[in-house]
């Protein structure tokens, strides 16, 4: 019984662990993504300017 109870509380530190880092990709590919638009951004004002 205790030996099943450890290994359901492992197994939901692994899947919490394993999310967070999915989380943690996830945000920097939006920040990433945020970055880019904005640089793009940037260059179109910038040739509107000439």
């Amino acid at each position: 019984m205790d030996l099943d109870l450890l290994l359901k509380i492992c197994l939901l530190i692994v899947i919490a662990g394993i999310g967070f880092k999915l989380l943690k990709v996830f945000t920097s590919m939006i920040f990433k993504f945020a970055l880019i638009i904005l640089v793009l951004l940037l260059v179109c004002k910038f040739f509107k300017l000439f």
